[in-house]
């Protein structure tokens, strides 16, 4: 599947090329925005090329999706970074979510991912979404909570990264669940 664009009244989401590798560097290289992500900051901007090429590989094989996220005041500026690392139709998808810091604590976020929820049920057929939270970050909890999905519970040490064993915290949403569509 290609990867729509799409857009919300201030937000756009693009599909990426190598002409955002700087943007999408300069939100990965920040220790404050990487603190609960998954890898550790990116020391250069060969590592942010390698995950780019990864996140083409899943878009080529059709198990993944990722837009990088503007504004409608400054689109040339990707401020933020969204996946659905994985999906099935009938099935489950996995979200992933990023943003500069500069823009945290706008709404922005919050806008971004029901736009992305309401494009998983509805384009990409999931009936179920879910996403992962590092135990302490508690804005991303929020953030899910806000917009209607659910602390499903805690797995001990379910993820390695950062060089070890982690606690994830899961949450979901169905989409049979309500949900503000605003």
């Amino acid at each position: 599947m290609n990867v729509p664009e799409l857009e919300t009244p201030k937000l756009k989401f693009i599909g990426l090329n190598e002409s955002h590798l700087n943007d999408l560097f300069n939100i990965f290289k920040d220790e404050e925005s990487m603190k609960y992500w998954a890898s550790f900051p990116h020391k250069n901007i060969e590592e942010t090329k390698s995950l780019f090429e990864l996140l083409e590989k899943r878009i080529k094989n059709n198990n993944g999706m990722c837009w990088g996220l503007t504004t409608k005041e400054t689109p040339q500026n990707v401020i933020g970074f969204l996946t659905y690392n994985i999906y099935k139709k009938n099935g489950t998808a996995v979200i992933g979510y990023i943003l500069a810091r500069q823009y945290w604590n706008k709404g922005i976020m919050t806008e971004a991912l029901k736009t992305l929820v309401e494009f998983g049920f509805s384009n990409l057929e999931v009936h179920r979404i879910e996403a992962t939270v590092h135990p302490g970050n508690i804005a991303s909890e929020k953030l899910l909570q806000k917009i209607g999905f659910e602390r499903e519970g805690m797995l001990r040490e379910r993820v390695y990264y950062k060089g070890k064993h982690q606690d994830c915290i899961y949450y979901g949403i169905l989409k049979t669940d309500k949900r503000d569509k605003t």
